[in-house]
């Protein structure tokens, strides 16, 4: 057990570090939104077959065509034939630049699919970490649910995205209501004691569970938190 958490801790960045890594990535999101990018002459500017390419781009991440393809009058909130808006597809695929050029162009953060999926879900589900950095910053529902009734925490925690849980985890912590930080506090206290007890027992399996759900490796068995 004492491997399994000394091996996490050195693959896993620590905030600061997230924090500087989601600065630069800013400050590029920023660069290319001003650039100027010329029109190429061989994008099919017909309205279906150049939302299309946007589609196909926005899942590729290829900003570049993003970013000319808008310019030409493709539609921000074209949708693929599942139903899936261009942002979640971009979303998904953690293309922070091509997210912030298609919001400029007029997507709604919320847009959700078919099944009732926004960006954040789509990202949360994923593991794109900078996308849901970037949408939250932005003011992207994070309550919201799809017609599952899963929101993008809950999908985080589904799918084992420890990053992206931790993540979201934060930000209700700063930014809900006084339920939900006090549901929130609870919640965080209650994996790291479930951590520990993997950890005295010593069942891997617990453990790496407990840290997939948010877990604290220097979590500490008074559960001694940041107060709420």
């Amino acid at each position: 057990v004492v491997k399994v958490l000394e091996k996490w801790a050195s693959e896993h960045d620590t905030l600061a570090e997230k924090s500087a890594i989601r600065a630069e990535q800013e400050l590029q999101e920023e660069i290319l939104a001003e650039q100027t990018v010329p029109v190429d002459a061989e994008i099919n500017v017909a309205d279906k077959q150049c939302n299309q390419a946007l589609l196909e781009a926005a899942a590729r991440g290829t900003d570049g065509t993003i970013v000319r393809l808008l310019a030409e009058g493709a539609n921000a909130s074209a949708v693929d034939g599942y139903g899936r808006p261009v942002l979640s597809l971009a979303a998904a695929r953690d293309h922070v630049p091509s997210m912030r050029a298609l919001v400029y162009a007029g997507a709604n953060l919320d847009h959700s699919d078919r099944q009732g999926r926004t960006a954040l879900i789509a990202a949360a589900q994923g593991g794109a970490i900078e996308a849901v950095g970037w949408l939250l910053k932005r003011g992207a529902n994070w309550r919201r649910a799809d017609h599952q009734g899963e929101t993008a925490l809950q999908w985080a925690k589904r799918n084992m995205k420890r990053a992206v849980l931790m993540t979201l985890q934060e930000w209700i912590s700063n930014h809900g209501s006084k339920k939900e930080r006090e549901d929130m506090r609870a919640q965080i206290l209650e994996t790291n004691m479930l951590l520990i007890e993997g950890c005295k027992i010593g069942s891997i399996d617990a453990a790496t569970r407990a840290l997939l759900d948010g877990g604290d490796p220097n979590a500490s068995d008074s559960g001694a938190l940041p107060q709420v």
